[in-house]
């Protein structure tokens, strides 16, 4: 009996986390594809060795409807959206909208 009930337990948590990721990946998609079309990777050489870090164009959201439009789409998401309880997850998700207000003008 114990062992049915750990297995129901382990059954449980995956498809819960599963289920996370996958409303973590619809809900925050259009920020992704935000993302995608204004950060940069630049990589540079110094006295310690290479390196790259990412930056944002702000010029290009600025100038472009369709991503402003996906901004706007995105806030109305996130009046809508309830945090998620556990702590791992509140933290990612904090961090995301914290970094998603950084865009926005």
């Amino acid at each position: 009996m114990k062992k049915i009930i750990a297995v129901f337990c382990i059954i449980f948590f995956i498809t819960q986390q599963a289920t996370f990721a996958e409303e973590g990946n619809t809900f925050w998609g259009s920020y992704q594809d935000i993302l995608n079309s204004v950060v940069t990777v630049n990589e540079f050489t110094s006295i310690d060795g290479e390196f790259s870090h990412t930056s944002v164009d702000y010029e290009i959201i600025k100038a472009d409807p369709e991503l402003q439009e996906k901004i706007t789409l995105q806030l109305e998401k996130l009046k809508t959206v309830k945090v998620p309880e556990e702590v791992k997850h509140k933290l990612a998700f904090w961090i995301n909208a914290y970094n998603f207000f950084t865009i926005v003008d």
